[in-house]
């Protein structure tokens, strides 16, 4: 089974943050709340960035699917 590597980084990513989220629930005094939106609103940045990205890829790849009539509508 092959994983894209669009696929690895967004799951690297989801690793990282929930890491960091981790720390911060357990250890209040490294990360106060202010840094902690602060990560949190670019990941959710980040995170919908990627997800456009990823749904204009398949749109483009499904309208070229149809031109080459692998796909009928």
């Amino acid at each position: 089974m092959k994983i894209s590597p669009f696929k690895i980084t967004a799951f690297s990513l989801c690793v990282a943050y929930a890491i960091f989220a981790l720390i911060a629930l357990w250890f209040d005094d490294l990360i106060n709340a202010e840094i902690f939106f602060k990560v949190t609103v670019s990941f959710a940045i980040i995170a919908a960035v990627m997800t456009i990205y990823y749904l204009l890829y398949h749109l483009n790849s499904e309208k070229e699917l149809k031109k080459k009539n692998y796909i009928k509508d």
